[in-house]
Protein backbone atom coordinates (compact mmCIF):
# COMPACT_ATOMS: atom_id res chain seq x y z
CA UNK A 1 0.00 0.00 0.00
CA UNK A 2 2.81 2.41 0.85
CA UNK A 3 4.52 1.69 -2.49
CA UNK A 4 1.24 2.38 -4.30
CA UNK A 5 0.76 5.71 -2.51
CA UNK A 6 4.28 6.82 -3.44
CA UNK A 7 3.67 5.80 -7.05
CA UNK A 8 0.39 7.74 -7.24
CA UNK A 9 1.97 10.78 -5.59
CA UNK A 10 4.87 10.64 -8.07
CA UNK A 11 2.49 10.39 -11.02
CA UNK A 12 0.42 13.34 -9.82
CA UNK A 13 3.58 15.38 -9.29
CA UNK A 14 4.76 14.63 -12.85
CA UNK A 15 1.37 15.57 -14.33
CA UNK A 16 1.45 18.88 -12.46
CA UNK A 17 4.98 19.51 -13.73
CA UNK A 18 3.87 18.84 -17.31
CA UNK A 19 0.93 21.21 -16.93
CA UNK A 20 3.15 23.92 -15.41
CA UNK A 21 5.49 23.83 -18.41
CA UNK A 22 3.21 23.03 -21.33
CA UNK A 23 0.05 25.06 -20.65
CA UNK A 24 1.85 28.44 -20.63
CA UNK A 25 3.86 27.29 -23.64
CA UNK A 26 0.65 26.44 -25.49
CA UNK A 27 -0.85 29.81 -24.61
CA UNK A 28 2.36 31.50 -25.76
CA UNK A 29 2.13 29.68 -29.07
CA UNK A 30 -1.45 30.87 -29.55
CA UNK A 31 -0.33 34.43 -28.83
CA UNK A 32 2.41 34.12 -31.49
CA UNK A 33 -0.31 33.31 -34.00
CA UNK A 34 -1.78 36.79 -33.34
CA UNK A 35 1.61 38.44 -33.87
CA UNK A 36 1.83 39.83 -30.34
CA UNK A 37 4.70 37.52 -29.36
CA UNK A 38 7.69 36.42 -31.40
CA UNK A 39 8.52 32.78 -32.13
CA UNK A 40 12.07 33.74 -31.19
CA UNK A 41 10.84 33.83 -27.58
CA UNK A 42 8.64 30.73 -27.69
CA UNK A 43 11.08 28.30 -29.32
CA UNK A 44 13.87 28.58 -26.70
CA UNK A 45 11.13 28.31 -24.07
CA UNK A 46 9.99 25.09 -25.74
CA UNK A 47 13.52 23.67 -25.66
CA UNK A 48 13.98 24.69 -22.02
CA UNK A 49 10.64 23.12 -21.07
CA UNK A 50 11.55 19.81 -22.71
CA UNK A 51 14.85 19.72 -20.82
CA UNK A 52 13.11 20.47 -17.53
CA UNK A 53 10.49 17.76 -18.11
CA UNK A 54 13.14 15.05 -18.37
CA UNK A 55 14.94 12.65 -20.68
CA UNK A 56 11.86 11.25 -22.43
CA UNK A 57 10.78 14.75 -23.41
CA UNK A 58 14.31 15.59 -24.56
CA UNK A 59 14.23 12.49 -26.76
CA UNK A 60 10.88 13.64 -28.19
CA UNK A 61 12.43 17.03 -28.97
CA UNK A 62 15.44 15.37 -30.59
CA UNK A 63 13.11 13.33 -32.76
CA UNK A 64 11.10 16.43 -33.69
CA UNK A 65 14.32 18.22 -34.67
CA UNK A 66 14.92 15.61 -37.36
CA UNK A 67 11.42 15.92 -38.84
CA UNK A 68 11.59 18.97 -41.09
CA UNK A 69 8.72 17.42 -43.04
CA UNK A 70 6.44 17.84 -40.01
CA UNK A 71 7.74 20.94 -38.20
CA UNK A 72 8.79 24.40 -39.31
CA UNK A 73 12.51 24.95 -40.01
CA UNK A 74 13.03 27.41 -37.13
CA UNK A 75 11.57 24.89 -34.67
CA UNK A 76 13.79 22.12 -36.02
CA UNK A 77 16.86 24.36 -35.70
CA UNK A 78 16.03 25.21 -32.09
CA UNK A 79 15.25 21.63 -31.11
CA UNK A 80 18.40 20.39 -32.83
CA UNK A 81 20.29 22.04 -29.97
CA UNK A 82 18.96 19.18 -27.84
CA UNK A 83 21.35 16.87 -29.71
CA UNK A 84 24.45 18.60 -28.36
CA UNK A 85 23.59 21.03 -25.59
CA UNK A 86 21.77 19.10 -22.89
CA UNK A 87 22.85 18.71 -19.30
CA UNK A 88 24.49 15.38 -18.68
CA UNK A 89 23.22 13.03 -16.05
CA UNK A 90 25.93 11.84 -13.64
CA UNK A 91 26.58 8.09 -13.60
CA UNK A 92 26.52 8.09 -9.79
CA UNK A 93 22.83 9.10 -9.84
CA UNK A 94 22.06 6.32 -12.31
CA UNK A 95 23.96 3.81 -10.21
CA UNK A 96 22.03 4.81 -7.06
CA UNK A 97 18.72 4.43 -8.92
CA UNK A 98 19.71 0.99 -10.19
CA UNK A 99 20.76 -0.18 -6.74
CA UNK A 100 17.48 1.08 -5.25
CA UNK A 101 15.45 -0.62 -7.95
CA UNK A 102 17.15 -3.98 -7.84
Amino acid sequence: KQWYQRRVRGTITKVIQIVIYLVPLSLGYLITRTGLLSRDIILPWLRYSLVQLGPSWVKLGQWAATRADLFQPDMCRELSLLHSYVYTHPWSATERALIRSF
